[in-house]
């Protein structure tokens, strides 16, 4: 992740031109910009380190074509698998 403080001459430049330095929708645009792209790679490492085990044990126990995006993985990230 990139400090702060590399990027705030240039974002501040970035929203100064786009004239919303000051506003909310600024601020909803910088940190979008800034934490999702983190988000994201946290939870794809999360995905990626569940075990294949966990696919196999679901499909013993009855629910064939699991897959991680919306099978066996959804129990570990805290919502309940389709019906």
């Amino acid at each position: 992740m990139i400090p702060p403080q590399v990027i705030l001459i240039p974002i501040t430049q970035v929203l100064r031109a786009l004239h919303l330095m000051t506003t909310l929708p600024g601020l909803i645009l910088f940190n979008v910009g800034y934490y999702v792209p983190f988000g994201v790679f946290v939870f794809a490492g999360f995905i990626r380190g569940v075990p294949v085990e966990l696919e196999e044990a679901a499909v013993v126990d009855g629910r064939p074509g699991c897959r991680c995006s919306g099978g066996s993985c959804s129990r570990c990230c805290g919502r309940p698998p389709p019906a």
